[in-house]
């Protein structure tokens, strides 16, 4: 038999997780119940009620652990203090909170959770020619979604509007001017979003930040940004590889990032995101070594020396490798030994905050194409007066 005692878990379930708890009762074991809802495993069961569980004990509720007051609306469980006997039978306070590695996994399973309701998205078909010999790289360098700028304080305008606008016109061009390369990687560098809450406020230092409208409508327009951008990018290339790096503004909202394009893009074989929060990624293409990294990290001199200790197999593989970094806004290419170290620009314009400090960068976003081979193959640039 199969526990059914679950109500306490159905505030808190998604449509199909409700659908699992109301058949659970019927049936003796969690194939059954698969079988009876027409999943393919009996682990889908299992899994669908472990990601509910942490979901409703983040809002208080979890019988099994003592847990039965439910916090209010819009609140979760930050810690928990609970009065024990200690081994000579004094009072002792016991005090745990969740870890930021289990809410990253309580978010990432929650996303989970909605993906599985949410529609087939349709697909796009696949270009009839590539070359399987190239792959395109699409670096974007810290968008700055939500940022704020006015031109007289700052030299140029900035809005959310006009970063959806400038994104989405940079990759209908680079996609049409770059070759067909069979597969494709879209690089996230970070900064994707100004702020990483609505406090409006850099998470490590506290900075305040000049924004533009709540975070919730620069998050859902940011995400629909990326979904356009890897729908055009579908139509030039048959695969396209997704990575969404935290940056020094937004280290949650780059998570929440990937998890959105991965619910949007469940159902799309042809695309993979990663979900990692790691400040990191590598991609090995026949001779080439790709790394990525946002640039509030380590030293930048320090970054292939990171490479040749992390990827030493593919290290000593490879004889093209390139570090693509965001963070700076300014366009570098260093020939260190053994890697290159590319420094992308962004698209978007200096705030109030680096306009008054003089800092200065020229706009723009590029593709660059690597052949399995012979390394660097082509480059192609947009700035924002190439878009009016």
């Amino acid at each position: 038999m199969i526990m059914s005692d679950l109500e306490h878990l159905k505030p808190y379930a998604t449509p199909h997780e409700l659908r699992i708890l109301n058949e659970i009762p019927r049936h003796d074991t969690y194939v059954a119940v698969a079988k009876a809802l027409g999943l393919s495993h009996r682990s889908s069961i299992s899994h669908s009620l472990r990601r509910l569980r942490a979901r409703a004990a983040l809002q208080g509720v979890s019988p099994e652990h003592d847990f039965t007051h439910e916090l209010p609306e819009g609140f979760r469980i930050k810690r928990r203090s609970d009065m024990r006997e200690n081994s000579l039978g004094k009072p002792v306070w016991i005090i745990s909170e969740p870890t930021r590695e289990h809410l990253q996994e309580s978010l990432r399973l929650f996303m989970e959770a909605l993906a599985e309701t949410v529609p087939p998205t349709p697909m796009t078909p696949p270009p009839s020619m590539v070359n399987d010999e190239l792959l395109a790289v699409y670096p974007l360098g810290d968008p700055h979604f939500g940022m704020r700028a006015w031109a007289r304080e700052a030299g140029e305008n900035f809005d959310l509007k006009i970063a959806d606008r400038l994104t989405r016109a940079a990759i209908d061009r680079l996609v049409s001017t770059t070759l067909p390369a069979e597969h494709a990687l879209l690089i996230n560098l970070g900064d994707f979003f100004h702020a990483d809450d609505n406090s409006a406020r850099t998470p490590e230092h506290g900075n305040k930040l000049d924004v533009d409208g709540r975070y919730d409508l620069v998050l859902t327009t940011g995400a629909l940004c990326m979904v356009y951008c890897v729908q055009r990018m579908l139509e030039r290339h048959r695969r396209v590889t997704i990575w969404s790096l935290p940056g020094n503004h937004d280290p949650h909202s780059a998570l929440a990032l990937s998890l959105a394009l991965k619910m949007f893009f469940h159902n799309e074989p042809r695309v993979d995101i990663e979900v990692d929060p790691s400040l990191f990624r590598y991609m090995r293409f026949g001779k080439n070594l790709i790394g990525a990294t946002h640039g509030h990290g380590p030293k930048i001199e320090d970054l292939p020396a990171i490479m040749a200790d992390t990827r030493a197999e593919d290290w000593g593989a490879t004889e093209h490798r390139v570090w693509w970094v965001g963070h700076f806004h300014n366009r570098k290419v260093w020939e260190m030994r053994g890697c290159d170290i590319q420094i992308a620009r962004t698209l978007a314009s200096s705030d109030a905050w680096h306009a008054g400090k003089g800092y200065r960068a020229k706009r723009e976003v590029r593709s660059v194409v690597y052949h399995t081979r012979h390394g660097e193959w082509q480059q192609q640039r947009v700035s924002p007066g190439m878009l009016d």
